[in-house]
């Protein structure tokens, strides 16, 4: 076993732990690599090795988010800044997401992506494993947002599904 697929091992009862606990306790759907894993691991080249999540963006949610991963033994981040008990919440507007990091683990919460709410993606969302992911077409709907080299092959490949 090489040493990519050693950490993937090691991390995956992690990732679907924390997937599985903030797709049911917060307004939150997995996208991302893993999301993709668990709904259609064919077209993904490499195992996931974070978990991406697109959450509806109001600050009660968020902060039950960050609540769970604190409570989980995740450190959590708005960009640089670690969010403590005195954080200014009102310096989220623009950054896009938090970050938990937890044995070098990381859970991404985006709360913005442009040109999509939150509301508009529900609509698409299965169930794997316990865990609230996008199917094949709102998969396609946030890669395209994202407009990066990595994420158009997997497009590609989503869309050749049947």
């Amino acid at each position: 076993m090489d040493s990519e697929e050693q950490l993937f091992q090691e991390r995956y009862p992690e990732m679907l732990k924390m997937a599985q606990l903030l797709t049911s306790k917060t307004d939150a759907v997995l996208i991302g690599s893993l999301g993709t894993y668990l709904t259609y691991p064919q077209v993904l080249a490499a195992r996931p090795h974070d978990v991406d999540l697109f959450v509806e963006g109001s600050f009660d949610n968020i902060k039950k988010i960050i609540a769970i991963l604190k409570d989980n033994g995740y450190t959590v981040y708005s960009w640089q800044d670690e969010i403590s008990e005195n954080f200014d919440f009102s310096i989220l507007s623009g950054r896009f997401y938090i970050r938990g990091i937890k044995d070098g683990l990381y859970i991404d919460a985006t709360y913005e992506i442009v040109g999509l709410a939150f509301e508009e993606i529900r609509k698409y969302v299965v169930s794997s494993e316990n865990i609230l992911a996008l199917n094949k077409e709102g998969q396609i709907i946030v890669l395209d947002l994202c407009d990066r080299e990595d994420t158009a092959k997997r497009v590609s490949l989503l869309k050749k599904l049947i």
